[in-house]
């Protein structure tokens, strides 16, 4: 199957949870034989150096710069477009909530990490219109789908709950041998 990935998450984060996600989930994904393209002309991730090069197209900046960041946006988006064309993907999995991606006849999913910005600001609509755009949902949790269902009126058949995982190898019998002292903070 052909998978393309867009290059939202890899120009807003240099670093971060949600494209480390990504990384994990196209290195596995390859590994399953599957043809995966991330198209970021411009980005600033340092995680997709974890990728191999035929994978990723594109160059990182390191950094953005607030004067040209509406001409890295036009060129990302002109890029991508272009470059998606030519690739015919079988299924885009967007990477971050954006409805201006058009690909006929090519089925779309989008991850939904959480619903936070729902319970404290009122800046749902470009979420609104990339949940409606898509054609398949993943939530990270039962939460997630449920508040998904909630806010959004999604039909709970568009939805699935794949949780997010680890690539650290964890014994837990290691783990309950130790001897835990409180007080003491657990950070997650």
């Amino acid at each position: 199957m052909k998978i393309l990935y867009d290059y939202q998450i890899f120009y807003l984060q240099k670093y971060g949870g949600i494209s480390n996600y990504f990384v994990s989930l196209i290195n596995n994904l390859v590994q399953l034989n599957h043809n995966c393209k991330i198209i970021a002309p411009i980005h600033v991730s340092e995680t997709l150096s974890s990728i191999k090069r035929n994978i990723v197209e594109g160059i990182n900046i390191n950094k953005k710069n607030k004067l040209t960041s509406s001409i890295y946006r036009l060129i990302n988006e002109f890029f991508f477009e272009y470059r998606s064309v030519k690739f015919k993907p079988d299924l885009v999995h967007h990477t971050y909530y954006n409805k201006r991606f058009h690909f006929y006849n090519t089925k779309r999913v989008s991850t939904v990490y959480d619903l936070i910005h729902e319970n404290y600001y009122n800046q749902i609509n470009v979420k609104k219109k990339a949940i409606d755009f898509s054609d398949h949902l993943i939530c990270i949790s039962k939460n997630t789908q449920k508040e998904l269902i909630d806010y959004y009126n999604v039909d709970e058949k568009k939805t699935s709950v794949v949780y997010l995982a680890s690539k650290f190898k964890i014994n837990e019998n290691e783990i309950l041998k130790k001897n835990i002292i409180e007080p003491y903070l657990l950070f997650v």
